[in-house]
């Protein structure tokens, strides 16, 4: 198997690896690294313990045997989505905090947290999971998607969000003046 160093080079062939599938391998990675530390849910298999390489290995669950190909899915959405951030902003100051984040790493995290607190993607959660990957794609909504790439809009609390306090601020402001319509 060719190894390849962190400057992005085959060692073996002494040849320059394109970005594009240093990204997808590091993506790759850091999926199996995150389904790898999940512990298992009732109804599912343990984890299975790799003899080759010591590293657990995701076992599908027993009731939806697509889980795993549906969280693969959702962390596409997230890094698509938490890519266009840096392409969203003019500020300077802001463009260097987001060349410090890794989209990638996030969307691991915040699906990770999902999986974990909502199960899978399947069943009763799934409006929840939907509503979720609508605010952070939704095109009017960059505020949202920056928010969640700096961290300061945690994973943990993009569960207890309300769609309101996801939305965009031209949605919270017409829902702000409903409200007042309606308060009388």
């Amino acid at each position: 198997m060719n190894k390849k160093n962190c400057s992005g080079y085959d060692e073996s062939t002494n040849a320059k690896v394109p970005s594009g599938i240093k990204k997808k391998r590091k993506f790759e990675e850091e999926e199996h690294a995150a389904f790898a530390s999940k512990k298992p849910r009732r109804k599912r298999k343990l984890a299975k313990l790799s003899k080759d390489k010591g590293q657990k290995t995701m076992v599908s669950s027993s009731k939806c045997p697509d889980a795993d190909v549906k969280r693969k899915k959702v962390r596409e959405n997230l890094v698509e989505a938490l890519s266009k951030v840096y392409g969203e902003n003019n500020d300077e100051t802001m463009k260097e905090q987001l060349r410090a984040c890794d989209p990638v790493g996030v969307a691991a995290s915040v699906e990770s947290v999902l999986f974990e607190a909502l199960g899978p993607i399947t069943g009763p959660n799934k409006p929840k999971y939907i509503s979720i990957l609508f605010c952070v794609n939704h095109s009017e909504n960059p505020d949202f998607r920056r928010k969640i790439l700096l961290g300061e809009v945690k994973p943990e609390r993009i569960l207890t969000m309300t769609d309101e306090e996801m939305g965009s601020h031209k949605f919270q402001e017409k829902i702000r003046r409903i409200r007042e319509r309606f308060a009388g």
